[in-house]
């Protein structure tokens, strides 16, 4: 089993981060880029190229009802908002495990249908512990057909905190989405896009991401005051490590700091730690912290999960390729029309040239009353030499444990319709029996067997057998299609 260790890796600078707080004030309306943590709020304002981090805000539990209640974030995200500035028009949010709802969902054919799949969502989220709301927000990821899917509830407490957030700022919520789904769509930008698990380390908790191309599984752990977060990290990848035989394959595992930790909490086996830009290592000279840089990047890879629906495009470009399709789309109906009308055309003469000739009429041969009583007695003689004999036999022979002799069989007669055609063959049989119940089973067997179509009890005796016993001699008529 490996230790936790990584090589560090910087990543493609963020389009939009800056070191220069100072000149964010000084900008256009700003963008508020928002994490909420497991135990921390972390906020910056994007001005243009320049980003300005705030001062983050702690969610005290101290409020809090029970484990998992939203009344310290919404008080967090109440507080957070006295120092935010007022000329914001846009606000993207990356939200910790801690507060939404996930699971991961095996396919099946209900996936194919939105009422269904929204009915096997909400209950691998029952089954994984997740309590649901009427209200909450369901988002699944659009893993490739027959693949496992992971499912993502945003309850709507959260979703309402962050929209009251967002209107009392003039602002517009575009985008929330899960912390460890951003993360996982960012792993091409921190130079492990080929890696199959990724760790994140945050103030309060860790998390172990990992997956086959899509992200699949997520395991985090909310860690106790003055615990080390590398060695908590340390203990939950070797017990991975223990349960999946391709996790302790990987002879790494690379890891991406969200948030400052103290130097104090991060006693123990130290480990390099991947980047958000190739600025720096840390967020004073990047402009970000690892999580805001998640939640100003915006990556397609994770679009299906953001609770938010996709903003409209704006101006002509991003409508051509339709507009193109829409073109060719009438060209060839066009063609297609002309196509169908030279068609129609060819057949209404053809109609035309049908009806000025006049049609043959087909005569059917005048049989006499003698040549049709000869064809009747050749179909006949024809039909016993094709007789099945194998497969009447086989039909009638009785299975071991009913106890009936079959004494002999006699095909009596056809009902043939005289025009040559197959018919309804009649065939009688004697057999014995020894009682009167093996009698009725045998008579019930033979019509259920191929190619019997039926079967009925015509006449039976009771004879007194050498031995003293009584025995019952019967006659069977069944019926059989040729």
């Amino acid at each position: 089993m490996s230790p936790v260790e990584t090589s560090a890796v910087t990543a493609d600078p963020a389009p939009a981060a800056s070191a220069a707080p100072a000149a964010a004030a000084s900008g256009g309306p700003g963008v508020l880029l928002l994490s909420l943590g497991a135990t921390r709020l972390e906020a910056a304002v994007q001005r243009g190229d320049a980003c300005q981090m705030l001062p983050g805000v702690v969610i005290t539990p101290a409020l809090a009802g029970e484990t998992g209640a939203f009344g310290p974030l919404l008080t967090a995200l109440t507080a957070l908002r006295v120092s935010l500035p007022t000329d914001l028009i846009e606000l993207r949010v990356v939200v910790a495990e801690r507060w939404l709802g996930t699971a991961s969902l095996l396919w099946s054919n209900d996936l194919n249908h939105a009422a269904t799949a929204g009915q096997q969502a909400r209950l691998a989220l029952i089954s994984a512990g997740c309590e649901m709301g009427a209200g909450d927000v369901l988002r699944m990821d659009d893993a490739r057909y027959g693949a496992l899917r992971w499912v993502v509830s945003y309850p709507d407490v959260l979703l309402e905190g962050l929209r009251s957030l967002a209107g009392t700022l003039g602002a517009e919520l575009t985008s929330v989405r899960p912390l460890a789904a951003a993360a996982w769509g960012a792993r091409r930008a921190l130079g492990v896009a080929r890696q199959g698990a990724l760790a994140l380390c945050g103030q309060g908790w860790v998390a172990v991401l990992s997956g086959t191309g899509r992200l699949t599984e997520v395991h985090s752990q909310t860690l106790t005051d003055g615990q080390s977060p590398i060695a908590a990290l340390q203990r939950l990848w070797a017990r991975l490590q223990l349960r999946d035989p391709a996790l302790a394959a990987l002879p790494s595992l690379p890891m991406l700091q969200l948030d400052p930790i103290d130097a104090a909490s991060s006693q123990g086996p130290q480990s390099s730690v991947l980047v958000a830009t190739s600025a720096g290592p840390s967020a004073e000279t990047s402009g970000l912290s690892g999580a805001l840089w998640l939640a100003q990047t915006s990556l397609t890879a994770t679009a299906s999960l953001d609770a938010m629906p996709a903003p409209r495009p704006r101006g002509w470009r991003p409508w051509w390729p339709a507009a193109a399709s829409a073109a060719v789309a009438v060209v060839l109906s066009v063609g297609a029309w002309q196509s169908f009308s030279a068609a129609s055309a060819a057949r209404a003469q053809w109609a035309a040239a049908q009806r000025a000739t006049p049609a043959a009429t087909a005569l059917s041969p005048a049989w006499t009353r003698e040549e049709l009583a000869r064809v009747r007695v050749v179909n006949q003689a024809v039909r016993e030499l094709n007789l099945p004999i194998e497969a009447l036999l086989a039909a009638l022979q009785p299975p071991r444990d009913l106890p009936v002799s079959v004494l002999g069989v006699d095909v009596t007669g056809t009902a043939d319709t005289g025009t040559g055609t197959a018919g309804v063959s009649t065939l009688r049989l004697q057999a014995e029996a020894g009682s009167a119940v093996d009698m009725a089973r045998y008579v019930a067997f033979v019509g259920d067997r191929r190619p019997m179509m039926g079967a009925y009890l015509v006449r039976h005796e009771v004879q007194a057998a050498a031995d003293g016993e009584r025995r019952y001699r019967f006659t069977v008529e069944a019926t059989w299609r040729d």
